[in-house]
């Protein structure tokens, strides 16, 4: 039969056991949510940088699924920005392609 005090003693290591998972849990769960993509996921970039520098040290089959989730979304957003930042250039190469036929064309842009 176990001591009151070994039993106590066992109790708490089985208790200080749990915080680490509790934690893990915590971080995953933080980290998804930093990941989210938009329009749901509202996070900036400084956010999503602590969300990933809080899982060093966790080595996990979940946060392997959540990494490459996140990789993925990010890269989504990525395509977005580039479609736009290319849409507004091309817009603004046309109209400066316009300007230059107006002023070729003594201030007046003629269609063809």
């Amino acid at each position: 039969m176990l001591s009151p005090i070994l039993a106590r003693v066992l109790c708490a290591l089985r208790f200080l056991s749990l915080i680490p998972v509790q934690d893990e849990a915590r971080v995953l769960s933080a980290f998804d949510k930093a990941f989210t993509p938009p329009p749901k996921g509202k996070a900036t970039i400084n956010e999503k940088a602590a969300a990933l520098s809080a899982t060093a040290g966790i080595d996990s089959a979940k946060l392997a699924e959540l990494l490459v989730d996140a990789w993925t979304a990010v890269a989504g957003e990525q395509t977005e920005v580039d479609n736009q930042l290319e849409t507004a250039m091309d817009k603004d190469l046309n109209a400066q392609f316009l300007r230059q036929l107006a002023e070729e064309n003594g201030g007046e842009f003629k269609q063809f």
